[in-house]
C-alpha cells in the first residue's frame, strides 16, 4: 500500500469521546491543532489570520476619477490601465480581477445596446417601406414585408443572371 494509506491519525480524544480524524504530524502522535509542542505556532497562525481579516479592502482613492465604460474603446482603455497597475504593484490582483469581470459585463451590455439600436433602425426602415407601398404596419404585415423583400431579391438575382 502507498504511504498515504499508512498515515497515522491524531491520538487526541475530543470532548464527545471520539478521536480526532486528522492525520498526525510527522514525528508526533498529534495533528497540528492538538500537538502541545505547536501551541506557539497555532497562536501565531491565529494572529496572522486575525490580522488578515482586519485589513482594509482594496479600493481606489475616493478622489480617483471615474472612467467612462460606454463602448469597447473605453473598456479596452480601462483594461489596459488596470493590467499595467497590477503589473506594477499599484493595484492588487484581486481588485484587477473584479475590474476585469465588471468590464466584461459592461462590454456585453454595450454590445446589447448597439444591437437594440440597430434593430430599432431596421424596424423604422421596414415601417417606412410598408407605409410607402400602402400597408399599415402591424401584426401580419411583417410576414408580408419579409416575403416582399425576398421576392425583390429573387427578381434581382434573375435579372443579374440574364
Amino acid at each position: 500500500m502507498g504511504a498515504r494509506n499508512c498515515q497515522r491519525s491524531c491520538i487526541h480524544i475530543k470532548s464527545d469521546g471520539g478521536r480526532c480524524r486528522a492525520n498526525a504530524s510527522t514525528g508526533s502522535p498529534f495533528c497540528f491543532f492538538h500537538d502541545p509542542r505547536q501551541a506557539q505556532a497555532r497562536a501565531a497562525a491565529r494572529r496572522a489570520g486575525g490580522i488578515q481579516r482586519t485589513r482594509k479592502a482594496t479600493t481606489l482613492p475616493v478622489d480617483a476619477p471615474d472612467r467612462p465604460v460606454t463602448n469597447a474603446a473605453d473598456i479596452f482603455g480601462l483594461m489596459a490601465k488596470t493590467i499595467n497597475e497590477v503589473r506594477h504593484g499599484q493595484l492588487q490582483p484581486k481588485a484587477g480581477y473584479v475590474i476585469g469581470y465588471l468590464a466584461s459585463v459592461a462590454l456585453k451590455a454595450a454590445e446589447q445596446s448597439a444591437l437594440e439600436a440597430r434593430l430599432a433602425e431596421l424596424e423604422a426602415v421596414v415601417k417606412t417601406q410598408l407605409t410607402d407601398i400602402g400597408l399599415e404596419p402591424g401584426i401580419g404585415t411583417e410576414q408580408f414585408a419579409f416575403e416582399f423583400v425576398n421576392q425583390k431579391v429573387e427578381d434581382s438575382d434573375h435579372e443579374q443572371q440574364r
